[in-house]
């Protein structure tokens, strides 16, 4: 009888003891959960008080110029400085609504609301494109651009043509913003590894030092803030591209060469679907 009741009484303090065992793995594991909540939340606010700060410091000084020259224009200016200073105040309203613009797509990806449409598609017709549009800069500059591809075979790759669009607008442009002029704007497109297409896009000019390297694809960070004021650039082109080819899977980067820099980025090859 005694036996029985030990045994009994064994068996229930075993079961009691794996039960708080798992008991305390379990508050050990909403713990953990609850500290990660805790940091996330912490990490939103900081990149909120951050985000806000960049704004604010980043229209104080276009909104300051065209208040400056709408003030000459109510004092009656020259007639011979009017038209210059009414292209003031356009080009500066161009440069906040472009900054509006790109702080509320990259708000779309930072909550994850954004959605890839993949398709077939060219990614030799649409670097062709966007490259067309940038006519007027590399004029300006005298830059050359030179597309080359390996083999002669056009790529054809799945992804979402819209996104890698803004990917390649946005890498292309800051490559002709920081190319020395009268230099060469190279595009490649090469099949390095199978079933992948990397395209990279290099301008001639000043390398990249090792402590911008990192931190070039974050939003609002640039190397040289007052070349990127004067030719147009808001700061948040780089890490726009660094969501979209998060979202494709790419494996992309940046890397100082021979001639200047060089960024570069790999998308899925298409395997025979009907492409546009």
């Amino acid at each position: 009888m005694y036996k029985d009741e030990f045994g009994e009484l064994s068996r229930s303090m075993i079961t009691l003891s794996q039960n708080l065992d798992e008991a305390l793995k379990e508050l050990t594991r909403a713990n953990a959960r609850l500290q990660e909540d805790v940091e996330e939340k912490l990490r939103s606010e900081q990149l909120r008080k951050e985000l806000i700060a960049n704004i604010s410091h980043e229209l104080k000084t276009p909104l300051g110029i065209v208040k400056g020259f709408a003030e000459g224009l109510q004092d009656g200016v020259a007639d011979d400085k009017r038209e210059r200073y009414l292209a003031f105040i356009v080009n500066e309203t161009d440069r906040m609504n472009a900054l509006i613009m790109d702080m509320l797509e990259l708000s779309k990806f930072e909550v994850s609301a954004i959605r890839l449409q993949p398709r077939s598609f060219s990614l030799t017709d649409l670097i062709q494109q966007a490259a067309d549009s940038f006519t007027r800069q590399l004029e300006d500059k005298r830059l050359q651009l030179s597309i080359h591809q390996g083999q002669d075979e056009e790529a054809i790759v799945q992804a979402d043509s819209r996104r890698i669009e803004q990917v390649i607008l946005n890498l292309l442009s800051n490559a002709i913003r920081h190319a020395e002029e009268n230099s060469v704007v190279t595009i490649r497109l090469l099949r390095m590894s199978p079933g992948k297409v990397t395209t990279i896009i290099e301008n001639a000019g000043k390398p990249i030092s090792k402590s911008d390297m990192g931190r070039i694809w974050d939003q609002f960070y640039r190397a040289e803030r007052s070349r990127d004021r004067k030719s147009g650039g808001t700061g948040l082109g780089l890490a726009i591209v660094k969501h979209i080819l998060v979202l494709h899977e790419s494996d992309y980067g940046v890397m100082n060469t021979d001639r200047g820099v060089a960024f570069y980025f790999t998308l899925n090859e298409s395997r025979g679907e009907n492409h546009e």
